[in-house]
């Protein structure tokens, strides 16, 4: 008798994953998640934390894709402390420029001194926030919200 392994794609934003009897609904968010999982428990018997850190630093850099109009969306409703850990870790100059370019001059200025006198949390509490910060990404995608243009998009 042999186990049933497959993935199916559902819809847009959903896939069934089937491993033998158990069958799981997976969103876009929850895949990438997943991924990054495997992949680093694989790796490192999970342990090492920079490198999921860095891993979901690297999936939050989606935000560089997204349509300039949708900054306040984005900004509105993302919570203050998970945003400044994000910027505190974030090594893209260009698209830390452009979040705070986009908060407004007030905001933007005690964000920059925050960062500067942040004591980031510990690993753990870091790779929360930073799940956190990318999972509202996907769920204002999702509900159409924010937009991303990236340079392969085409339009009818």
């Amino acid at each position: 008798m042999s186990m049933k392994i497959g993935m199916q794609k559902v819809n847009d934003n959903e896939w069934l994953l089937q491993m033998g009897n158990a069958i799981l609904r997976l969103d876009r968010f929850t895949t990438h998640l997943m991924r990054i999982s495997l992949k680093h428990s694989l790796r490192s018997s999970g342990q090492d934390q920079d490198a999921v850190i860095k891993s979901y630093l690297k999936m939050a850099l989606k935000l560089k894709f997204i349509c300039q109009n949708d900054w306040p969306q984005f900004l509105s409703r993302v919570d203050k402390t998970d945003l400044r850990i994000w910027l505190a870790l974030l090594q893209d100059e260009d698209l830390k420029r452009s979040v705070l370019r986009n908060m407004g001059q007030a905001q933007e200025k005690q964000m920059l001194e925050d960062i500067k006198t942040l004591s980031l949390p510990e690993k753990v509490d870091q790779k929360h926030a930073l799940v956190r910060l990318i999972r509202l990404v996907y769920e204002l995608e999702d509900m159409g919200l924010i937009e991303f243009h990236y340079e392969s998009s085409a339009y009818l």
